[in-house]
This record gives structure tokens, sequence and C-alpha cells, in this order.
């Protein structure tokens, strides 16, 4: 007999991926990336890390979410796809891709639930980046010191990334580095 779905914890998780992805998408707002020290004239002090308000906001955001995320593993253990559904598992998969500061939260999710290879990939590149190490699939980006194009965080076998990368259902990283470029950068 196949198990139904939880839909509260799906619209529970849904309502906490809206918030997140709400919040994320305000980064064209040119008012709320602005560094703070610019929103109250030139005299103000600077804050050391120069971020805009919606760096602090998306923080606090994932920061909330924490409590939240760690009582539903309590509740109904590590969320699979009988419990939530495809779509269910991608809210929680971008949820707890957003925990950086809470490493073994991501670490025992991805080795407990059931996310899709490219999400695998995805969660395995970001924590061994967080771990100091390098990447082994490319998905982790970052702009380049002039600030002037996305680039790939350092990887351990560039060489092998795209037979990697393909084993995770990705396409090649030239092409993942084309697309970010445009749409961030319009290039």
């Amino acid at each position: 007999m196949k198990q139904k779905i939880n839909e509260n914890l799906l619209k529970n998780i849904k309502e906490m991926f809206d918030a997140d992805q709400d919040l994320r998408n305000l980064w064209d707002n040119k008012d709320l990336t602005k560094p703070l020290a610019q929103w109250s004239g030139k005299n103000s002090a600077k804050n050391k890390l120069n971020f805009g308000l919606i760096n602090y906001l998306v923080y606090f955001v994932d920061a909330a979410h924490n409590p939240r995320l760690h009582r539903i593993i309590e509740q109904y253990g590590y969320p699979t796809t009988k419990l939530l559904g495809k779509k269910g598992m991608l809210y929680f998969f971008v949820l707890i891709d957003h925990q950086d500061y809470d490493i073994d939260l991501q670490k025992a999710c991805l080795a407990k639930c059931d996310f899709e290879k490219k999400h695998i990939a995805n969660l395995t590149d970001r924590i061994l980046l967080h771990e100091g190490k390098k990447q082994i699939y490319g998905t982790m980006f970052q702009r380049d010191s002039k600030g002037q194009k996305i680039i790939s965080q350092p990887i351990a076998d560039k060489k092998n990334v795209d037979k990697k990368r393909k084993e995770m259902g990705l396409g090649p990283l030239q092409i993942a580095l084309d697309s970010m470029n445009k749409k961030f950068y319009k290039k």
C-alpha cells in the first residue's frame, strides 16, 4: 500500500520555502542591496561586511528556519519522497541547502534524505567548501576578484568534473557558468 504524502507537513515546508525564495528574489532591488552605510548618509559608520539589508534579512530567515527544520526531523524523521512527494523534497532541499551554519544538519540530511542526484551533488559541494575542501561537482560559484563575472569555486578534479556532473544529472560546467554570467551580468 502506497504511503500518503503528509499534506500538513508539506504545507509547512512550502510556507518556509516561499519565505526563503521571496526574500532571495529581492536581490534585484538596488535599495535593499546597497550597503547599509549608504542608507543614512555619508557620515554614517560603515559596517565591517558592508552588507545590504537583504543580506541580514536572508540570514535572519535562514536562522529562524533552523529550529523548525530540527523539529520537523524530530517529529517525522528525515523527510523522503514518500513523505513529501517530489516537489516537497525540492522545497526541503532548498531549505537545508541554506543552512550553511549548521553543517551537521546538512550532512545528516545528505545521508538520510532521498534527494535527487543533482541536489546531492550541490549539497555535497556546499559542505566540502564549508569544510575548507575543494568541491567535486562544480556546483558552487562566486564572483571573480574584479566582480565582473561568475567563476566556479575550487574544484578537486577539474579535468573530470564534467564526467562527474553528468553522473549526477548535471550539464557541463561551462554551460552552467555561461548561464550564471548571463543571469547576473547579461554576458
